[in-house]
């Protein structure tokens, strides 16, 4: 709850701070891991994002925020100078697949760009 409180007063640094412990903890829980990814992904910490979120997705493949913040995720660490491998690019098509949510243009354009490198 104080997690959820933090994210909705706009504290998502401060929402990591109790999310990391808890899902240090417990790795299988799906509520941390959800809003562990979204927090990391709201402050910028997008490397740190993509792990949390890649396994979440294992087994909610279908949730469209998540399968968003994981694409934006990617996008911003392959912006920041990494190289994607052929198991990112072969995820993020998968990802691309999976959603169906209002943003699908700007996921286009970010698969695009990170394709043509």
């Amino acid at each position: 709850m104080v997690a959820d409180a933090r994210l909705r007063d706009g504290q998502p640094a401060s929402a990591i701070d109790v999310l990391k412990p808890a899902y240090d903890r417990d790795p299988a829980n799906d509520d941390i891991a959800r809003r562990l990814a979204m927090a990391y992904a709201m402050t910028g910490r997008f490397a740190e994002a993509l792990p949390v979120a890649d396994k979440y997705l294992e087994t909610h493949a279908t949730d469209q925020d998540m399968l968003l913040a994981a694409i934006m995720s990617q996008y911003e660490v392959f912006r920041g100078g990494q190289v994607l491998s052929n198991l990112d690019r072969a995820k993020m098509r998968k990802y691309s697949i999976a959603y169906k949510g209002d943003h699908r243009a700007l996921l286009d354009k970010y698969l695009t760009t990170m394709e043509a490198r």
